[in-house]
């Protein structure tokens, strides 16, 4: 193969593997996080934005709306899809919206809250599966 060929198809293994790495659903994070569980644990999200969660790709196609209703930054938003991916993103992206609109005085700022659950999930300490069973039983 000559070495623009080799380079061409090196550019597109590196462009598919983060293509991949950013819609790929993180089993350590999510586990035990289906999207069912997400629609019945987040009724006041659905509620304001007129949100089904019927499927990832539903809620993938709305965190824009949710990254404005908790205030994150653009910068922010890209930064934890590139560490967890899209789907553990807007899974936590949902659940700081739920909790910061079910009660706004217990999080004071919504958008330092996610960054801090994209932190735990960076090291390992996230429970997300925790969080959105409180949210679903109405805690």
């Amino acid at each position: 193969m000559p070495a623009a060929g080799k380079q061409a198809n090196s550019d597109n293994l590196r462009t598919s593997f983060k293509t991949n790495e950013l819609n790929q659903l993180p089993s350590t994070n999510l586990s035990g996080v289906s999207i069912g569980l997400l629609d019945s644990a987040c009724s006041d999200v659905k509620e304001t934005l007129q949100l089904e969660l019927s499927s990832w790709s539903g809620l993938l196609e709305r965190t824009e709306d949710l990254r404005h209703l908790i205030g994150l930054s653009e910068a922010a938003w890209q930064s934890a899809c590139v560490s967890q991916g899209r789907h553990l993103s807007a899974a936590c992206l949902v659940v700081v919206a739920e909790k910061a609109l079910r009660d706004p005085d217990a999080i004071a700022r919504p958008g330092g809250y996610f960054r801090a659950m994209i932190d735990r999930a960076n090291d390992g300490k996230l429970h997300l599966q925790k969080s959105v069973f409180g949210l679903a039983s109405g805690a």
